[in-house]
């Protein structure tokens, strides 16, 4: 039979046990409960409603700025059934954003759900964001942040006291809801794929793993297969707009020397029937000329008849005319 002292401890050493591994069963359950009774606000950007692993509701996205896409590519760093979250995203060519409903004062976390399913490198989609126009995420690069086809959270803690949002140290005026904006850059589009706010602070926030050695191992591999492809296709366009530069200027060469070639012979064959029209013209005239002055009947002009007849007559009236002339002055 064992001491009393002993089998009190017994007793107390089970109980904590116990108690122990209650707690350690209990507790992620009671702060799972805790985060979505806490959310006021979250949104499934361009996609459907959905309901994540730790509860959190969203909503099918109300939105109908910009354009909504869904992507099927796998993303890591997140449970399958939440991936829907990562994958679907809404995008515009221009700033856009949401306004977000806050009724009670108090502390608040945004947290943005992004992942970059199409650039495989930095630099190519930069944006900012900003509530109610105070910048609170500036320069996000989605991929330099994570990497390619990896989930990736901003959080954003803020607070609301009589009707005034307090961010960064700055006070801003609100009525009743605040203003989340992605505001563009000159690097592409700005996008977000999910958000939601929920009342508490950073470290309430259930955090997504880290960031495996094997995802960036093969977001380097697919970067540099798809800059590779790229760089071949840039190859096969050169290659074909010079295939096709010499093709087009080797036939417009062979025109050339055709449209000459054919111009020679035209003035050619042009300068041969003047030749003959000048040669037979000539002929023609000549043949004429001969013809005409052997074949033309002699016409006798009347006013070319000779004169000599009439001289006779004259010749005695003048004689006949002097002796009577000579007699009238003697008389």
């Amino acid at each position: 039979m064992k001491p009393k002292h002993l089998y009190f401890d017994y007793l107390l050493s089970s109980h904590l046990y116990i108690f122990a591994l209650i707690f350690v069963i209990t507790f992620p359950t009671f702060i799972c409960d805790i985060v979505p009774k806490n959310v006021v606000y979250a949104i499934n950007c361009g996609g459907e409603a959905h309901v994540d692993l730790d509860g959190i509701q969203y909503m099918k996205d109300p939105s109908k700025v910009g354009i909504d896409y869904i992507s099927k590519k796998p993303i890591d760093r997140v449970n399958k059934h939440d991936a829907i979250l990562y994958q679907s995203e809404r995008y515009h060519h221009s700033s856009f954003g949401y306004d977000i409903p806050i009724k009670e004062d108090g502390d608040y976390v945004l947290v943005l759900k992004f992942s970059e399913i199409y650039f495989t490198k930095p630099y190519q989609k930069i944006f900012n964001i900003l509530l109610n126009d105070e910048n609170v995420v500036s320069g996000l690069d989605i991929y330099d942040r994570a990497g390619f086809c990896i989930a990736h959270d901003e959080i954003v803690p803020f607070t609301i006291s009589r009707n005034k949002l307090l961010v960064n140290d700055k006070q801003i005026d609100i009525d009743g809801s605040i203003t989340l904006t992605l505001e563009k850059t000159k690097y592409d589009n700005p996008k977000l794929n999910a958000f939601y706010v929920m009342k508490g602070k950073p470290e309430d926030i259930p955090p997504l793993p880290p960031i495996s050695e094997g995802s960036l191992r093969e977001d380097e591999e697919e970067a540099e297969e798809r800059e590779a492809d790229d760089d071949r296709d840039e190859v096969d366009d050169d290659d074909d707009d010079d295939e096709e530069n010499l093709d087009v200027s080797h036939i417009t060469n062979l025109h050339k020397k055709e449209d000459r070639a054919r111009k020679e012979i035209i003035e050619r064959e042009k300068n041969r029937k003047l030749d003959l029209l000048k040669r037979s013209s000539k002929g023609n005239s000549q043949k004429e000329d001969e013809s005409f002055s052997q074949n033309e009947p002699v016409v006798i002009n009347p006013y070319d008849e000779d004169n000599s007849s009439l001289v006779l007559p004259v010749v005695i009236c003048v004689a006949a005319f002097v002796p009577i002339l000579f007699f009238l002055c003697k008389i």
